[in-house]
């Protein structure tokens, strides 16, 4: 059975948190990515301490910043990675719920095809024209619906827009066959989709997405792989625990 327009509304409604739902576990895997350059970072310092004023690590300068422009990188492909997959369910949000109009009739090739495609067509013309001319508005309406993909319906169809007087219920229809409201629908997945484009294209990496982008916040990449931990006891630095997000 077709779904209403209110109906379709409110179904892609319900489905915008699927959308957000990807993005459980992106945080957690960011954390990861950041903790193995820390590791990086830190390898070899702790047994280079005591007796030392200055901490030497297992890997060079180099290397270090070698790898540190690899894991922003990596940052950057993890975000696309989740913000695809979250284009995917927005895809089949509206491949689900999107009005399908069917194909337009097609003219056969065959002349005895073709003899029975133009009696069809006759006979659907002279119907049309009844059904138009003592149509209500809602009637109107419906059998737009059931055939605005048929190009021999819309020239009568339009023909008898302008034949009629304006009202209210008639000016109502001319607006939405205008701007369909299906189209409307979808408005706020294209919205949606637009802020993952932004925040994909952001440099900070976005934590708390998978609760929507009302709770969302940024986190400075380059901040957090300076926050490689330093232990307890440390000359001169204060104590700095292993990195890590919590989430709401």
């Amino acid at each position: 059975m077709e779904l209403t327009f209110e109906e379709r509304e409110q179904k892609v409604l319900e489905s915008i948190g699927k959308i957000f739902e990807v993005f459980d576990g992106m945080t957690q895997d960011y954390v990861k990515l950041i903790r193995e350059h820390h590791k990086v970072v830190t390898a070899g310092v702790e047994s280079s301490l005591p007796g030392r004023k200055t901490a030497v690590g297992m890997y060079s300068d180099e290397y270090i910043s070698q790898h540190r422009a690899q894991t922003k990188e990596a940052v950057k492909q993890l975000k696309k990675v989740y913000i695809d997959k979250a284009k995917e369910v927005i895809n089949s949000i509206k491949e689900k719920y999107g009005v399908k109009l069917p194909e337009p009739p097609e003219v056969p090739s065959s002349p005895d095809e073709q003899m029975r495609y133009q009696l069809e067509r006759n006979n659907n013309i002279t119907l049309w024209k009844a059904q138009l001319e003592t149509a209500t508005v809602m009637e109107l309406r419906s059998l737009y619906q059931e055939h605005q993909s048929n190009p021999d319906f819309m020239i009568l169809f339009k023909a008898e827009l302008r034949k009629r007087e304006d009202s209210a219920d008639l000016q109502k229809l001319k607006l939405e066959i205008e701007n369909p409201p299906g189209d409307k629908v979808f408005d706020r997945l294209k919205q949606i989709e637009i802020g993952l484009d932004n925040i994909n294209q952001i440099e900070h990496f976005p934590v708390n997405l998978k609760n929507g982008f009302k709770g969302i916040s940024f986190r400075d990449i380059d901040d957090d792989l300076d926050k490689y931990p330093i232990p307890e006891g440390t000359p001169g630095i204060p104590y700095r625990p292993v990195f890590d997000i919590k989430e709401d």
